[in-house]
């Protein structure tokens, strides 16, 4: 089931890659077949992308050290261009505020 769902985005991707369309919005990491690395080995210069920072997981439930780690991964992948750095949806309530001044200044859009 897994497999043929991943397909089954995969193909949904290339189509919109067809289409002329530049950039998919709302990459959810949790979500099957929303790993950020795969999408940059598998489409990395074909569509661009927008988000892939867990509000679910990532955000509320690690250290700050595993926030920073996690978007200097992103900024290697697509050190060239190739995704908005931003959280997959809205920041939920309770997500500790380190983390999420961490996430900015780590994306650089933040200066304290």
């Amino acid at each position: 089931m897994k497999r043929r769902l991943q397909k089954k985005l995969r193909d949904s991707r290339n189509l919109v890659i067809e289409l002329g369309l530049d950039i998919l919005e709302e990459i959810q990491p949790d979500a099957a077949g929303m790993d950020t690395e795969e999408l940059h080995n598998e489409f990395y210069g074909k569509i661009a992308f927008c988000g892939s920072i867990s509000t679910q997981h990532l955000l509320p439930s690690v250290t700050v050290n595993q926030v920073i780690k996690a978007i200097n991964l992103r900024k290697e992948l697509f050190a060239k261009g190739g995704l908005i750095i931003a959280p997959d949806h809205n920041i939920q309530v309770g997500t500790p505020i380190e983390n999420i001044i961490a996430m900015y200044e780590t994306i650089g859009s933040l200066r304290i």
